[in-house]
């Protein structure tokens, strides 16, 4: 009888600590509910844990309609509005109450288990009183009811909850069904697509193109030449793809060579009473090929038989020397110094008819020595003893050595370079052309590319070869020329003996 009546009460109070350790964790979790704006409208019911609290349903309710409210508002109206503002305070009232009410359920929870702990004490002492089997059998049934209890707790309440899913009744409805066998399709507009995807085709790669061009500065093509200035144009210079600073000789049957040789050709339009020339080489920046350019003419022209004399008065940036891989102790520098002989400076090169006088050590005023008495001296010597005297002189836009030696020059040549020289290169060219200063003015166009994208037009036309002898004709930029030569001993070919400029 009495371990009959522990087992009762066993049972039953444990039941009951259940039930309210369930709508303990219930109260915990609506109040971080109401405290969580974006969880409105998830809320577990209350009636599914055992909880019939008309007031607290109601007040959620009405809570999550008030955040629904709120929620429809901003999409219309901005968070300031007096409507929003007033729908805003109602919730906040709602909060309170709600939270007011939770925390008297927590309350009354609170004490509900305190008391039945005390039950549970008080049974467990009378369950002690009885026999050890006894006392485990109670346990064992108590574990099994409770298990069994919650189990079946649990079940009804996922019934009533499929229940509540299932009588959710959408308020939608079919006005018509769609008719595939009879429909246009409205998108996507696959006419329109295309030709938006043809236009934008060409669009952005044209303005592309014209962007790039508007903010590049650089010499491009042959238009940007003839729309800048009108210059003459002695020739354009392909690029050196060679190891040899010196192509004309080491290449002399390449594209490079046959382009020094059409800038030779064009030289022969200017004439000086005795046939003698003294041309000045000069760029307006550095980097631009001028000494480049001066080597390679100077030995394409050396080719013809006259005797040439190339003069390294890049007295700042001397390169010569190294191009020509030779001393530069002893040059102009040192000559201009009235430090050394006229014969001491000239040296003679591995070229036939080729001499040339480095540029020597750099002296701290070399301006003060190109205008000195001994630079007029040398020239005049000079041009008694040469055909054609090629001058290597500083940038102009840089300094003004080669402005000094214009009035030696028979012929004064600027250098610029594809996509290195800069538009304001060319005007600065053009001033100085119309300004009279230099004398027979024309420019060379350096490093060219093959391409012929540029519009530089450069390609050959048809050559042949018998035995040592090549001939044929070719064609460059503007210029139409034949060669006829021979194989010399030195594995360079030679043009025509009998051309002059």
């Amino acid at each position: 009888m009495r371990d009959s009546w522990c087992r009762i009460n066993w049972k039953s109070t444990g039941e009951e600590r259940s039930v309210l350790f369930l709508q303990r964790d219930y109260f915990n979790y609506l109040q971080g509910y109401i405290s969580d704006k974006e969880r409105m409208g998830e809320i577990i019911a209350q009636s599914m844990i055992g909880i019939n609290d008309l007031f607290l349903e109601r007040s959620i309710l009405e809570l999550s309609n008030l955040q629904k409210q709120y929620r429809d508002l901003l999409l219309t109206l901005s968070p300031d509005m007096p409507a929003v503002k007033l729908v805003q305070d109602e919730i906040g009232q709602k909060v309170k109450g709600l939270q007011a009410n939770v925390e008297s359920n927590l309350d009354r929870v609170a004490i509900s288990i305190n008391d039945v702990e005390q039950r549970i004490t008080g049974v467990e002492k009378e369950i002690s009183r009885l026999p050890a089997t006894e006392r485990k059998l109670i346990g064992i049934q108590r574990k099994f009811d409770l298990n069994n209890t919650v189990y079946t707790y649990l079940l009804e309440k996922k019934a009533e909850a499929d229940i509540a899913l299932a009588s959710r009744v959408s308020d939608n409805r079919v006005i018509d069904f769609a008719d595939i066998n009879n429909a246009i399709p409205v998108k996507p507009r696959k006419g329109r697509n295309r030709l938006i995807a043809f236009i934008l085709g060409i669009l952005i790669p044209v303005s592309g193109i014209v962007v790039i061009d508007f903010f590049n500065n650089k010499i491009i093509d042959r238009m940007d030449i003839e729309r800048l200035t009108d210059v003459p144009v002695l020739g354009f210079i392909s690029h050196n793809d060679y190891k040899s600073e010196i192509p004309v000789l080491s290449r002399s049957g390449s594209t490079l060579a046959e382009s020094f040789r059409s800038v030779r050709t064009a030289l022969k339009y200017y004439k000086t009473p005795d046939g003698k020339a003294i041309i000045s080489i000069s760029s307006t920046v550095s980097s631009e090929g001028k000494t480049f350019i001066s080597v390679n003419l100077a030995a394409i022209m050396a080719l013809l038989g006259k005797k040439v004399l190339l003069v390294g008065l890049d007295l700042r940036k001397p390169r010569l020397h190294k191009i020509l891989d030779t001393d530069n102790s002893i040059g102009m520098s040192v000559f201009l110094s009235g430090n050394a002989e006229y014969d001491e400076v000239i040296k003679k090169s591995e070229v036939d008819n080729l001499w040339y006088a480095p540029s020597g050590p750099v002296p701290p005023n070399p301006a003060e020595l190109i205008e000195s008495e001994y630079m007029s001296a040398f020239l005049k010597q000079a041009r008694n003893d040469f055909d054609y005297i090629i001058l290597d002189t500083p940038p102009v836009a840089i300094v003004t050595d080669a402005l000094l030696l214009s009035p030696y020059s028979d012929i004064n040549i600027f250098v610029v370079r594809q996509r290195y020289s800069s538009k304001n290169t060319l005007s600065l060219i053009q001033e100085l052309y119309h300004s009279g200063k230099f004398k027979n003015l024309a420019l060379i166009v350096n490093d060219i590319s093959l391409s012929g994208y540029y519009g530089y037009g450069l390609r050959y036309g048809y050559a042949m070869s018998y035995g040592g002898y090549n001939y044929g004709y070719n064609l460059y930029g503007d210029y139409t020329y034949s060669t006829y030569g021979y194989k010399r001993d030195s594995n360079y070919y030679s043009d025509n003996e009998n051309e002059d400029i």
